[in-house]
């Protein structure tokens, strides 16, 4: 998600240009951001699967997305140590972008249905040549 995003700002203010692929604007933090396990509840059909899966996973990261992108988002998101809970899981057009590190074994599923949906993406793009 960080090479997606336009730019990352460090510690010491200093400002790189990334892909611009997505809208965000990442500021690196001089601590862990909304560090532990995580439930993940996709909030609409998305390539993982469809709304209402569950799927576990954890956030370890430091950095944060420093603007108010305006971007549709797939998950709600419940952290385990805190309690919090935030919308997450950015998606424009055929990406689908996290600072969540999705446990693909808790959800056997979410891998079949990332799959399926790369196999429709490649057949879609085939037959619009």
């Amino acid at each position: 998600m960080i090479f997606l995003s336009r730019q990352i700002t460090t510690l010491d203010g200093t400002s790189f240009p990334l892909a611009a692929v997505l809208p965000f604007d990442i500021e690196m933090t001089g601590r862990l951001v909304n560090f532990g396990y995580v439930t993940v509840e996709l909030s609409n059909d998305c390539l993982l699967g469809n709304a209402g899966t569950l799927i576990r996973g954890h956030s370890f990261h430091y950095s944060r997305i420093s603007n108010d992108p305006d971007v549709v988002t797939n998950y709600r998101i419940a952290y385990s140590f805190s309690g919090r809970t935030e919308k997450e899981g950015y998606r424009l057009g055929s990406v689908l972008a996290s600072y969540v590190h999705l446990h693909f074994r808790a959800n056997r599923d979410i891998a079949r249905s990332f799959v399926a949906a790369a196999i429709a993406t490649r057949i879609s793009n085939m037959v619009s040549r």
